[in-house]
């Protein structure tokens, strides 16, 4: 099947109609192809056509995460008023999941053992001022888990907490005869220093 020729037809189309009902704005070039937001790149859609339009595109680019990315999200509700006009079969919500489990499997590998950099932490906190969390996202974040798909992170709950006495014994106890390596005194004091400078 000619992929680049159904787009091309659907695109084409579009550019020459004039459409009153609901439409989506679409990116000719996606922007990760290095498209722009230039007008000329732009297209209304309808919602079923879009779909089409990023369905096709994931066959055209196979290798384009980043497409992939954006039709799993299009075939999810990202919020509680998102609704589809377009039916989805399973065979493709399958095949869809599949690939986009892929790419997070893959992606969590290539961060393994990888620490954030100064800058890209700096960066999310920039993001997320000023944005308020729901009730509900904050009581999920509390009872999320430690580690995610086996990646660790660092245990820093205790950090600026006064243990007991009794508990400290146990602690020191529990520590006669072992030697902790050069490697693993620096990984604690830079994950306490990490800390530290967040909660600043």
């Amino acid at each position: 099947m000619n992929y680049e020729l159904i787009h091309n037809l659907i695109i084409n189309r579009a550019k020459t109609r004039s459409i009153t009902t609901y439409t989506e704005k679409h990116h000719i070039i996606p922007k990760c192809l290095g498209g722009t937001d230039d007008i000329g790149n732009i297209v209304k859609l309808t919602a079923k056509e879009h779909y089409i339009i990023h369905k096709l595109l994931c066959e055209i680019y196979p290798d384009n995460k980043k497409l992939h990315y954006a039709l799993w999200r299009m075939m999810n509700p990202q919020t509680k008023n998102h609704t589809r006009s377009y039916n989805i079969s399973s065979r493709e919500y399958t095949r869809r999941r599949e690939i986009h489990r892929n790419e997070i499997r893959k992606l969590g590998l290539s961060n393994k053992g990888k620490s954030q950099t100064p800058e890209s932490v700096a960066k999310r906190a920039a993001s997320n001022k000023g944005k308020k969390r729901s009730l509900e996202t904050i009581e999920k974040l509390k009872q999320r888990p430690q580690s995610i798909k086996g990646v660790s992170k660092p245990n820093t709950h205790h950090i600026g907490k006064k243990r007991s006495d009794e508990t400290r014994k146990k602690m020191s106890l529990a520590q006669i005869g072992k030697v902790t390596p050069e490697e693993t005194r620096k990984k604690i004091s830079e994950a306490v220093k990490r800390y530290r400078n967040l909660n600043k």
